[in-house]
């Protein structure tokens, strides 16, 4: 026997389901609008960008080993290499100076450390590599070099990175 109940429930369904096509229709045609194409990049935009030899970077570096800090701020543009160096002795007179030089090929930091200590004015060559989060500084023997009141390497060949400083925010001094 056929009851109108069950006609209602099927005539209800079927609406449901209409509604629900009709939606669907609506939101594909709505996501189907064409998008406008992106404006071509203006030439002078283009040519402001920047390249890496025109960012200056700045990196802090410290070394603590018992009481003693040592402070270092570089600042890398292109193979240009600036910066200040404070080695901070527990009560100890230290040394504090200027750092300039350049970044070779191989990433390696060949920098005139400028410095007073004591009272007197002294320059040291220093090599540097980053690795990583760290800055690593060549050590070995020093001698007099030709220029007076500088220091370098006795064998630069000899010498190893074994100085190690580590990348730390900068603060301002």
């Amino acid at each position: 026997m056929f009851q109108p109940f069950s006609l209602l429930r099927i005539s209800l369904f079927i609406t449901g389901i209409k509604l629900i096509g009709i939606g669907l229709l609506f939101l594909s045609a709505i996501s189907c609008k064409s998008k406008q194409p992106e404006a071509p990049m203006r030439a002078d935009i283009a040519e402001a960008r920047l390249k890496e030899e025109d960012v200056k970077i700045r990196q802090c570096f410290l070394k603590a080993d018992g009481k003693d800090t040592t402070y270092i701020v570089l600042y890398i543009k292109g193979d240009t290499v600036t910066g200040t160096m404070e080695w901070n002795p527990y009560e100890s007179h230290g040394a504090s100076g200027t750092l300039s030089g350049v970044k070779d090929a191989n990433g390696e930091l060949k920098l005139l450390y400028d410095y007073e200590i004591e009272g007197n004015r002294q320059y040291e060559a220093k090599l540097f590599k980053l690795y990583g989060q760290y800055l690593i500084g060549k050590v070995g023997p020093l001698k007099e070099s030709a220029r007076e009141n500088t220091l370098e390497l006795e064998d630069e060949s000899k010498a190893e990175f074994l100085d190690s400083f580590k990348l730390v925010l900068c603060v301002e001094r």
